[in-house]
């Protein structure tokens, strides 16, 4: 792990070579954020056209996790995230419903949206309270995917038999599932193509010098990625 660093050294297995003409501050982004949220809808859910989607969390995974819905042709994505500005901001993404989950029960809202719950619920940002509530969010036979790392202290509470006769599904992913060498490839494709919108990831550019400034940023919810340029 390089962070932040000027010079990384690395196996020559660990580049994915890419188009000289591809803005570095555009390919940044795809690294953890997009790879993982594309990744967890496309090679671990396998979200299918048509379906419910909901995502909890809406830093840049769970938006990634709307884009990727998107791609795969859900019918229905369902946000929830405390911050009002990045369920404005998934708007723009492809989410079709919001939730403030301070003043509304996200499980009695989809629900209500979806009339038997949602294909695919996804916890973006790694909260055991979340994967619960994508327990109870989902339809009998759908899928709850864990894409965030929660602490490690953090716990889920289960039932067993309720998991076993609602035959929910219970999924975890690392970086998406992805196969670097082939998902960079592709999805720096799908951008070409106006497929991926992966500019309107990065809400803030900051010189190195303001790295506390900008992680800061990112405890108090404010944007959805900032790019640090390296003099």
């Amino acid at each position: 792990m390089g962070a932040f660093a000027e010079f990384v050294l690395i196996q020559e297995s660990g580049a994915i070579p890419i188009h000289a003409d591809t803005p570095l501050e555009v390919a940044c982004v795809i690294g953890c954020a997009v790879q993982t949220g594309v990744g967890a809808v496309l090679n671990c859910a396998r979200v299918e056209e048509g379906a419910t989607v909901l995502v909890m969390g809406l830093g840049g995974i769970g938006i990634s996790i709307v884009q990727g819905a998107r791609l795969a042709g859900a019918s229905r994505i369902i946000v929830s995230d405390p911050v009002a500005s990045r369920r404005d901001a998934a708007a723009g993404f492809g989410a079709t419903d919001a939730i403030d989950p301070t003043v509304t029960d996200v499980r009695e809202e989809v629900l209500r949206l979806t009339g038997v719950g949602a294909d695919y619920a996804f916890d973006a940002a790694g909260r055991g309270a979340l994967i619960e509530t994508g327990l109870w969010a989902t339809r009998n036979g759908g899928t709850i995917v864990m894409v965030g790392a929660a602490p490690l202290e953090d716990t889920v509470t289960l039932t067993p038999v309720i998991l076993l006769m609602t035959e929910k599904k219970l999924k975890s992913t690392v970086l998406g599932s992805s196969n670097s060498p082939f998902e960079i490839p592709r999805l720096l494709a799908l951008w070409r193509s106006g497929r991926l919108d992966l500019e309107g990831m990065v809400t803030a550019h900051r010189p190195l010098a303001e790295i506390n400034e900008a992680i800061d940023d990112l405890h108090e919810g404010k944007g959805i990625r900032t790019v640090l340029s390296i003099p």
